[in-house]
């Protein structure tokens, strides 16, 4: 495993980085507010991907935040992904939904209604009623 680097600055804001001949060859962009750690991006360069490289970044950004007590928001759609995978693996950095619209509308959007959209599905066969109820 190639060493992981984190560098933030004074706002809270950097990535987990790992470097090749002072290049940067895979990062994952976070910002850090209170106690909630958000994901940005993740990206690997294009030589290395598929080795498992995005997936160690991974497990490097949720021992920070295990380690500082933060919770994880998931804006990286690589990190949402892995997230719904393996939700029991990693059900105690997970933000919850309704802290994190009290967030949004305290921080991001004051002052503005919010409104939460839960799809609702009706199955029409007995067997999908037995399964999704």
């Amino acid at each position: 495993m190639k060493e992981i680097e984190l560098r933030l600055d004074e706002n809270g804001t950097g990535a987990f980085i790992i470097e090749e001949g002072g290049e940067a060859i895979a990062e994952m962009a976070i910002g850090i507010s209170g106690s909630n750690l958000t994901v940005y991006h993740t990206e690997v360069s294009d030589e290395l991907q598929g080795q498992g490289i995005a997936s160690e970044l991974l497990s490097r950004m949720i021992e920070y935040a295990r380690e500082n007590n933060f919770k994880v928001i998931a804006s990286c759609s690589y990190v949402k992904t892995q997230f719904k995978r393996h939700a029991d693996e990693y059900r105690d950095v997970l933000e919850p939904l309704v802290e994190y619209i009290h967030q949004v509308n305290r921080v991001e959007f004051p002052h503005q209604l919010i409104t939460v959209v839960i799809p609702e599905f009706v199955p029409t066969c007995l067997g999908g009623q037995l399964v999704h109820n």
